[in-house]
Order: structure tokens, then C-alpha cells, then sequence
């Protein structure tokens, strides 16, 4: 048999140990180097996702401002068709009454035309006047119908073009917040 000095296994054991600590100093600079590697990509992807954020912030933001500036400028075009839709309604009324007014002054001069002062008159006279007097109430009830009718026309037309206008708005703002969830999307996964 053969016999191995001490000597021999002492060196072959440092020989081993100088092997083993190159190997952990590479084990170490590999992992140094991945770790900058990983800080880099880690680095890189953040500041993309950051900008990415930024983009979809300002996204909203302009879209956000779009929107309001829609539902204002539809509040104001509303209000303002409103406005002259009272204001017709308004000088109709207005004409009616008057037309009803001369109507009125008039059937009372060709009544006071017909007859004289007497007692005897004067009592025709008032049963006559009731009688104009109720066809007049019957026409004035009858505008006051067509009035109240026109009011809630106008009040449908406006909560008509207010839900058109939100359901506009708010289909405007989903599609571009779609827009900026599909580009996020896009831009990690084609970073992955």
C-alpha cells in the first residue's frame, strides 16, 4: 500500500480550499453582476411604468377636462334653448290674454250696444255676461291646459338632451379610458 504524507493531504487540502475560494469569488462576482443587471432592468421597467402612469394620468386628466368642458357646454345649450322656448311660450300666453281681453271688450260693447238701461235689460244683461263670462273661463282653463301641456314638453326635451349628453359623455370617457388601459397593457406585456 501506498502511504500519503501528511504533507501531501495538507496541501491537497489547501490546494482544495484555494480552489473552493475562487470558486465562492466568482459565485460572488456572478451574483454582483446579476444584481446590477436585475437594478438596471428593475430601474428601466420602473421609470417606463412611471411614465406609462404619467401618460394615463394625463390621459384622464385632458379627457376628465373634455368631458366637463361637453356636459357644460350642453348645460349651456340647454339652458339657453330653455330659455327661448319659455320665452316663446311666454309671449304666447301673453298674446292669447290679449286676445282674449279685446275679445272680451268687444262682445261687451255690442252687448251694452243691445240693450238699454232699463231694469229689464239690466237683468239680461247680467245673465249674459255670466253666460260670456263662463265661455271665456272654459277658453282660459282650456289655455291653462295647453300650457301645463307645452311646460312638461319642454321639461321632457330637457331631460331628453341632458341624458343624451351624459350617456355621450360618459360612452367618450369608458372609450378612452379603455384606450389608456389597453396601451398600459400593451406596453407591459411587450416589456416582459
Amino acid at each position: 500500500m501506498m502511504t500519503i504524507s501528511k504533507e501531501t493531504v495538507k496541501d491537497a487540502v489547501k490546494d482544495n480550499i484555494e480552489n473552493v475560494k475562487e470558486s465562492v469569488e466568482t459565485v460572488k462576482e456572478a451574483v454582483d453582476t446579476a444584481k446590477d443587471t436585475v437594478a438596471k432592468k428593475v430601474a428601466k421597467d420602473t421609470a417606463a411604468i412611471k411614465e406609462v402612469v404619467a401618460e394615463t394620468t394625463e390621459s384622464l386628466e385632458k379627457i376628465s377636462a373634455e368631458t366637463k368642458q361637453k356636459v357644460t357646454e350642453a348645460v349651456t345649450e340647454t339652458k339657453a334653448n330653455l330659455q327661448a322656448e319659455a320665452e316663446q311660450l311666454n309671449a304666447q300666453v301673453q298674446d292669447q290674454v290679449q286676445s282674449f281681453k279685446q275679445e272680451l271688450l268687444m262682445r261687451l260693447d255690442i252687448i251694452k250696444n243691445q240693450f238699454s238701461t232699463s231694469p229689464k235689460d239690466l237683468v239680461g244683461l247680467a245673465e249674459l255676461i255670466k253666460t260670456e263670462l263662463t265661455v271665456l273661463l272654459k277658453d282660459l282653463t282650456e289655455v291653462g291646459k295647453e300650457i301645463r301641456t307645452d311646460v312638461s314638453q319642454i321639461s321632457s326635451k330637457h331631460k331628453e338632451h341632458l341624458n343624451e349628453t351624459f350617456k355621450r359623455s360618459k360612452d367618450s370617457t369608458l372609450d378612452a379610458w379603455k384606450k389608456v388601459v389597453n396601451k398600459v397593457e400593451d406596453e407591459s406585456s411587450s416589456k416582459s
